[in-house]
């Protein structure tokens, strides 16, 4: 499975999810606090989206996304709700197959999805 960070009391807003995703990012392998301030560099360069998918519903409370991403060795899933202005949920997997798991048990709370990137 993978390793959602524990968050204290942070609560998941993603209706379904059977474990707690972490909510921050960039994970702390990535911190951009190592940039120097007003830089224009991306903290994320490396970081690549694998695939994206969307619940086919718009509006705010309605829209779901999941992206699939890639840094090195390490799987990212990233569950938003609500759009670019919404919460989102990370999952950091250790394979590509287990994210792949994660990405079909987000996916498994609604119907509707299709692959929009990757």
């Amino acid at each position: 499975m993978g390793r959602p960070a524990s968050a204290g009391d942070r609560r998941s807003r993603l209706a379904g999810s059977t474990a707690e995703p972490d909510t921050s990012w960039p994970p702390p392998a990535n911190s951009h606090d190592t940039l120097p301030d007003g830089s224009n560099l991306c903290s994320n360069a490396g970081v690549e989206t694998r695939s994206h998918w969307w619940n086919g519903r718009w509006g705010g409370l309605a829209r779901r996304d999941i992206y699939l991403r890639v840094d090195g060795d390490r799987w990212y899933v990233e569950d938003r709700l609500g759009g670019a202005d919404g919460t989102s949920g990370w999952y950091d997997l250790d394979d590509e197959d287990r994210a792949l798991d994660r990405v079909r048990t987000q996916m498994g709370t609604g119907d509707g999805w299709r692959q929009l990137g990757g």
